[in-house]
């Protein structure tokens, strides 16, 4: 199985294109155009995406936001923010929201579609930018890259015999001439980028799902069958920072058998949704196999045995101590 009439549509020149590609297709219509993101939402929840699901906004979703647009198209910066105004009498504060003088200003710049944010985030973003681009290795990859790269391909399901359209925005190309020819990859602000903590955010969010959807989509688009000769990527990379002062920088290779597992599962995920697509059926959290007339029984975890024996051990321990003879050297 492999993505066909793949194409690179180039540099996105405005990201509400991207976005607002669904925008007039309802969830569950064969139409919809399936991305990274949405994918592993369907997968953690049919029922709950097709009802409207999208990520809660955040602080941290805000500073990777503003430092995806500050790092990758600054340019575009003035045609998405709007920053917010301060008080008349104090320029070191923010205006009040409940006031009549903000809710105009507000209402002005949504009309032409503009996202308000703070001074303050601003400068957050501005000061991660600046960690990046101290950083040598990270200063070297971003001068070596094409940013926001856009792709469109379709994938056909075997079973359904549906044609599904997808798309992938990739943070990261870098160019043929490079010394990172055989990488792409994707710009992460997060909350720690400790090694451990950095492995559990790949599987808890599937990053590596991203990274095998997004990096198999790119290649059927620069290789077609009729020119296997083209590029090899076959590394993925993260980099970034994290999302609070003083923004420390990471660079993360995610290895072969990573993506291998990534790849394995969006397309178990893409399966998945072309069968919830040709079905009408959108499963929720308490409708799998293990149900028990639609109740999903929940069992004490693994953990808690082992908890338990340790208690008990505990308990035996100070039972012996008591009762053992004293431990006074003789004379």
């Amino acid at each position: 199985m492999s993505f066909q009439n793949a194409k690179v549509i180039g540099p996105c020149l405005n990201p509400k294109e991207y976005f607002g590609m669904n925008d007039k297709i309802a969830r569950g219509d064969k139409n919809f155009i399936v991305t990274s993101s949405m994918l592993r939402a369907v997968l953690h929840c049919p029922s709950r995406w097709k009802w409207g699901y999208n990520p809660p906004e955040s602080d941290a979703k805000t500073t990777g936001s503003l430092l995806d647009c500050v790092l990758l198209v600054p340019e575009q910066f003035g045609h998405r923010y709007a920053i917010k105004p301060r008080h008349p009498d104090d320029d070191t504060k923010p205006m009040s929201a409940a006031t009549k003088e903000y809710k105009a200003w507000k209402a002005e710049i949504e009309a032409d579609g503009l996202e308000p944010v703070s001074r303050e985030d601003v400068g957050d973003a501005k000061l991660a930018m600046k960690r990046i681009n101290a950083d040598e290795i990270l200063s070297a990859w971003f001068d070596a890259c094409d940013r926001q790269i856009w792709v469109k391909a379709e994938w056909k399901d075997e079973a359904t015999g549906l044609v599904i359209p997808c798309q992938a925005l990739l943070d990261f190309v870098p160019r043929a001439d490079t010394e990172f020819a055989k990488c792409l990859g994707d710009l992460k602000c997060i909350r720690s980028a400790v090694h451990r903590a950095f492995e559990s955010q790949i599987t808890t969010f599937g990053w590596h799902i991203q990274a095998a959807f997004y990096m198999d989509m790119f290649m059927a688009a620069v290789n077609p069958e009729k020119n296997q000769d083209g590029e090899d990527r076959n590394t993925w990379c993260f980099c970034g920072v994290e999302n609070y002062p003083p923004f420390e920088p990471f660079r993360r290779l995610l290895i072969a058998d990573f993506v291998d597992k990534g790849r394995l599962k969006y397309q178990f995920a893409l399966a998945k949704y072309a069968r919830h697509l040709k079905t009408g059926i959108w499963p929720g959290y308490d409708d799998g196999p293990d149900a028990i007339q639609g109740w999903t029984p929940i069992a004490p975890p693994a953990w808690m045995a082992y908890e338990d024996l340790s208690e008990k051990l505990q308990d035996d321990v100070s039972a012996a101590e008591e009762e053992a003879p004293g431990h006074d050297i003789p004379t």
